[in-house]
């Protein structure tokens, strides 16, 4: 009948393969309705699903090696005839729930459970209103470890990340200071943590004078008020205070332990501390992305280039020392593909992968 289509569904938790009869009119979200009829007649009314956390949708994969970050999920208030089915067409009756798994700014890994259909824009907007964020356009996803974010209008599976990768939520972008304040504890907390890993790590490059700054008051939140009978040279574990380029300076830790004298305040006062000095680098509301550079004898050397209100800057991956700054003021041209990037300036021409 000119009206129905017969389709294969794959039954994702059971590795089923279900030969059903729908008709094109019907609805996807009457349609997963029908599936689990199906499933419970032939179950004889025991579960078919994996857990109550399950919600069913249905997924057409394209092309033939079925890889799910190709496909699409058919929106439940759209007509099967809307997708152009064929008879004989298979599709995957499966969980949209997604467990999450996030990074958070204090290092701790939290899972959450979100929707495999909804963009990342709208998951970093779930997760901020989970733990108190009201933000979140200026909140970002990425991969643990690496340094480019996700597409925030992608869903986090369109982008081939796998269900077991730890992604890290993190400021993106810096549209105001209101969160920087006292009299809200829960934002003061998360930019702490991040901005900590950040001068630690060495993505926001600082002086060490800077640096020995932001090591007293970390000292300030960890510890309290200096103590002279136990902070010392050789208390610190130096790595998880400066950045790589600052551990072998002869005196260091004695300078922290000066600067931590000078530094006695409630905890949340040194985290406030902490983060206005951050937010006073020159290097401050930086986005930086993984690059290659090509140089004058064409070889790709791995670089960091960022961008921020000033201009675009270029750093050692390694090092994470600034290389070269150009301001907008300057660049006279530049042209982008999809997987490259050029500038011409008053005296240069940058071409970066």
């Amino acid at each position: 009948m000119e009206d129905t289509i017969i389709l294969d569904i794959a039954i994702t938790w059971s590795n089923e393969l279900r030969t059903i009869q729908f008709n094109k009119s019907m609805t996807v979200h009457d349609a997963c309705e029908l599936i689990q009829e199906k499933l419970f007649d032939a179950h004889q009314g025991r579960q078919t699903s994996q857990s109550s956390t399950i919600v069913t949708g249905l997924f057409k994969c394209v092309g033939d090696d079925e890889d799910p970050s190709k496909g699409v999920w058919l929106e439940k208030g759209r007509t099967l005839e809307y997708y152009n089915l064929k008879d004989g067409d298979k599709l995957q009756y499966r969980n949209k729930i997604r467990p999450l798994r996030i990074r958070m700014f204090d290092d701790k890994i939290k899972t959450l459970l979100t929707s495999d259909s909804e963009t990342v824009a709208e998951t970093i907007k779930s997760v901020c209103d989970k733990i108190g964020l009201d933000n979140p356009e200026e909140y970002g996803l990425k991969v643990d470890g690496e340094y480019n974010w996700l597409d925030l209008k992608q869903s986090i599976r369109e982008q081939g990340v796998d269900q077991a990768v730890i992604l890290t939520l993190k400021r993106r972008v810096f549209l105001s200071m209101d969160d920087v304040a006292l009299n809200r504890p829960v934002q003061l907390k998360y930019l702490y943590f991040q901005y900590k890993d950040a001068i630690i790590s060495g993505v926001l490059p600082c002086t060490k004078d800077e640096a020995v700054q932001f090591a007293a008051l970390q000292c300030q939140i960890q510890y309290g008020n200096y103590n002279e009978a136990r902070h010392k040279p050789g208390f610190l574990t130096l790595d998880e205070f400066l950045p790589h380029e600052y551990l072998q300076v002869e005196g260091i830790e004695e300078e922290i332990w000066t600067n931590h004298s000078k530094v006695p305040m409630s905890e949340l006062n040194a985290k406030f501390r902490y983060t206005m000095l951050f937010c006073s680098l020159p290097t401050y509301g930086t986005i930086f992305f993984s690059v290659k550079q090509k140089l004058q004898d064409s070889k790709l050397v791995p670089q960091l280039l960022g961008i921020s209100k000033e201009g675009v800057l270029i750093f050692d991956e390694e090092t994470k020392k600034k290389l070269k700054v150009w301001p907008f003021t300057t660049i006279h041209e530049w042209t982008v593909t999809t997987d490259s990037l050029t500038m011409i300036s008053d005296d240069e021409t940058l071409t970066v992968f």
